[in-house]
């Protein structure tokens, strides 16, 4: 896939897994904030490791269990 079709699609994946974590926590700058400050994030953005193949719910769940890893 070339940069640009993979930065359009990255854009909109983001925004679905956004509108999901904004259902589900308090704000969009607190959801923003949670995103972009884990792992699912910078995976994402690495082509290579497919990530953005995955649904928006699993990577929903991803995030969540990220976030218990740290609590723990």
């Amino acid at each position: 896939m070339n940069k640009e079709a993979f930065e359009a699609l990255l854009i909109i994946k983001l925004q679905d897994l956004l509108s999901l974590i904004k259902e589900k926590k308090s704000s969009f700058r607190e959801s923003l904030h949670w995103l972009y400050n884990s792992r699912v994030y910078d995976g994402l953005k690495n082509e290579e490791l497919k990530m953005w193949q995955m649904s928006t719910h699993l990577l929903y769940e991803m995030l969540e269990n990220e976030k218990d890893d740290n609590t723990h």
